[in-house]
């Protein structure tokens, strides 16, 4: 960190990105890859793409000004903590608690520009709402399957079924 700042500033920055990535990045089971398997899984859940962006919306809209700086601080210092070690879906769960109502608000916040014509605050949360989808679809990091390919071939050789070992 002392050599190169700069390159930590970046590598934080990275894992900040990758906090906010709408997919679920794991390091034991990869839900996406167990939709093959799983019909539960298949289901369209919200998932953190949809919650990300409308939580900035919401944590910015005046309606929730008066608790905004105890979020914030917790939101902030949570994060910062989770991006010291390792990101990790599993590591955003505890911040759904203040997602999900500050998501609701950033869709009350969208509703209230349309119903009052607001339109300069409605741009402005739509400029906030596409900043956040931009940085939930950004994706520093490719999916890789190869570990969750190779347990699954051996799940299908102990079962003895060699054809379906053979294609993972």
């Amino acid at each position: 960190i002392r050599e190169n700042p700069g390159k930590y500033v970046e590598l934080c920055f990275r894992k900040i990105v990758l906090f906010f990535d709408s997919r679920e990045i794991s390091d034991l089971e990869d839900y996406n890859f167990s939709k093959k398997f799983n019909s539960v899984l298949r289901f369209p859940w919200i998932t953190f793409g949809f919650i990300g962006p409308l939580f900035l919306v919401g944590i910015s809209s005046p309606g929730t000004l008066r608790y905004r700086l105890p979020l914030v601080l917790w939101t902030t210092s949570y994060i910062l903590s989770a991006i010291s070690f390792f990101v990790n879906a599993r590591y955003r769960l505890p911040l759904l608690s203040v997602f999900i109502p500050l998501a609701a608000c950033g869709m009350a916040a969208l509703y209230d520009c349309v119903k009052r014509g607001t339109w300069l605050r409605l741009f402005l949360c739509l400029a906030i709402l596409g900043a956040g989808i931009f940085i939930t679809r950004w994706h520093l990091v490719e999916n890789n399957y190869v570990r969750e390919y190779t347990n699954t071939a051996e799940i299908y050789f102990q079962k003895k079924d060699y054809g379906q070992a053979a294609e993972y």
